[in-house]
């Protein structure tokens, strides 16, 4: 029966099935382990981490990896955060757009330095990984943004519960979450221009003469992956209201 398992959707389960054997046995560790709040914190925590890795996962595709997308997170953050103080009548859909667009040109530089340049991405990245944070140190002078100077939507969204069974609290955030892994998945393996990312990565050679444009796929990499962390960012502004200059640090 095994046999006939497509290996993919095999790997699926066994995943899942270790996931739960992981659960059971930190249940049986620590007390209140299996919680409706721990859930609740755990799924929080995780769709941060969920979107970074969505985007990253197309940068790697492609040949390449962005260590830098920690720097963007805090970069981006704190920007949206004194933008939100300084102007806190602006329109609520405009911020999560704001913060994309952002993310997305860190990402084009990114992507213009290793497509155009034919930098090696991890050498790239690392530097802009401390560029970005640079500008961040410089430009708020060491001072951190707190949730008291943000309107009160912002921190608001992070608690906004869009479903309630029993004790179980499913955030807004990771609603959003789970819709960017959904939509990514379906765009990489449903449409052609998805699957261009994995032609350019398995063999650019193959791809250029396929028609494909790899320094430009490259390049769209990058960007979309800047414009997820930008995302990302956001979120992790709302989620935690308390901005500093080591915000992202480690992501």
């Amino acid at each position: 029966m095994l046999g006939r398992i497509h290996p993919t959707t095999l790997r699926v389960i066994v995943l899942f099935f270790v996931l739960v054997l992981v659960a059971l046995f930190f249940s049986t560790q620590i007390d209140r382990y299996l919680t409706p709040r721990l859930f609740t914190r755990i799924s929080t925590s995780v769709a941060i981490i969920a979107i970074l890795a969505v985007g990253q996962a197309i940068v790697v595709l492609t040949r390449n990896i962005d260590l830098s997308l920690g720097s963007i997170v805090g970069c981006v953050a704190y920007f949206i955060g004194s933008l939100v103080s300084a102007f806190p009548d602006i329109p609520a859909v405009l911020v999560p757009v704001i913060a994309m667009a952002m993310g997305a040109v860190f990402g084009a530089v990114n992507g213009l330095l290793v497509s155009r340049l034919n930098l090696p991405s991890i050498i790239v990245t690392l530097a802009t990984l401390a560029i970005f944070r640079s500008l961040v140190v410089e430009a708020s002078d060491g001072r951190s943004i707190t949730a008291t100077a943000m309107p009160d939507w912002i921190t608001n969204f992070a608690r906004a519960n869009a479903l309630v069974i029993g004790d179980f609290q499913i955030r807004w955030i990771v609603v959003v979450a789970l819709v960017v892994v959904l939509c990514v998945h379906v765009f990489l393996t449903r449409f052609r221009a998805g699957r261009r990312f994995y032609a350019a990565g398995s063999n650019p050679d193959a791809a250029t003469y396929a028609g494909i444009n790899v320094k430009q796929t490259v390049l769209l990499a990058f960007l979309l992956s800047g414009a997820l962390a930008g995302l990302a960012a956001f979120i992790f502004l709302a989620r935690f209201g308390n901005i500093t200059v080591v915000a992202g640090l480690g992501f």
